[in-house]
């Protein structure tokens, strides 16, 4: 799919048609304003985005580009289309709570704020982790291009994109209890203080040092992973803000990379490798 940055609203518009007597919706190129083919856009807008906008503030699983196409264009499925700054608009919402709404929560803070209530209840899966890493981007002020497709890797390595049952590790070296952290003994989950948690597995101390303002207190919350996990490679790697450096930053042999380059771990043409 590609984008376009023509048209009134950024891209092409949105026309209706009819086949065997069913009215279907389809993007066609732009055409010139006066043109016949031109819909007008605000009626565009309330008719195709508007419930895709309920859908998600239902707390509904995020409509997905590849499924909102589809139905664009239900009546030619094998039509090629153009993905406009209008369906980027349906797709990024207000988020529901549980995909991770903004807080009044700070930014850097202690382990003793950190939250452990949501382990198991959010969402999960490699939509829900687009998603989310969308609207962390949008939180952190940083373009999507690298960050939203490295940070799906990530979580999908991770935390098979946020599934219950991998959502904490309590069988690697982080896994103990540690003095300082939760007075010496278990977080109030019950599991070893130090365990890596969430969809991207930051350890408390980490999520602590790296939570981004506006997001939730809770570890195990899906954009808050994210959001600190982006933070903490920023701030750890140096790796640029915009992530255009994300897989190619010359880190030298180490902890991120094997060959020296980029974060090895949010490369899906390179082997898995902690970060």
């Amino acid at each position: 799919m590609t984008k376009s940055s023509s048209g009134i609203l950024g891209g092409p518009m949105l026309s209706d048609s009819t086949s065997g007597g069913r009215r279907s919706r389809s993007v066609t190129p732009n055409s010139p304003p006066g043109s016949a083919r031109c819909a007008p856009p605000e009626r565009t807008y309330t008719e195709n985005v508007a419930p895709m906008r309920a859908q998600l503030r239902a707390g509904q699983p995020p409509v997905s580009r590849p499924a909102a196409i589809s139905r664009l264009s239900e009546d030619s499925p094998k039509k090629v289309v153009t993905v406009t700054r209008l369906l980027d608009e349906a797709l990024v919402p207000t988020p529901p709570p549980s995909l991770g709404a903004a807080t009044n929560a700070p930014g850097k803070i202690s382990t003793s704020q950190i939250q452990f209530n949501e382990k198991g209840k959010g969402p999960s899966g490699e939509d829900a982790c687009r998603a989310a890493a969308r609207e962390a981007c949008r939180i952190l002020g940083v373009p999507e291009t690298h960050w939203v497709p490295g940070m799906v890797t990530i979580a999908g390595r991770e935390s098979a994109f946020n599934a219950p049952k991998w959502q904490i590790n309590t069988n690697d070296l982080n896994a103990k209890n540690v003095p300082g952290l939760f007075g010496g003994g278990p977080a109030p989950d019950g599991h070893p203080g130090q365990c890596s948690r969430g969809a991207v597995q930051c350890i408390p101390q980490t999520f602590a040092a790296n939570h981004v303002a506006g997001t939730s207190l809770d570890i195990y919350n899906l954009v808050a992973s994210i959001a600190a996990g982006i933070q903490y490679i920023i701030t750890s790697y140096g790796i640029r803000r915009d992530g255009g450096d994300l897989l190619t930053k010359s880190l030298g042999r180490g902890h991120g990379s094997a060959n020296g380059f980029g974060i090895q771990q949010a490369d899906p043409n390179r082997e898995p490798r902690g970060y």
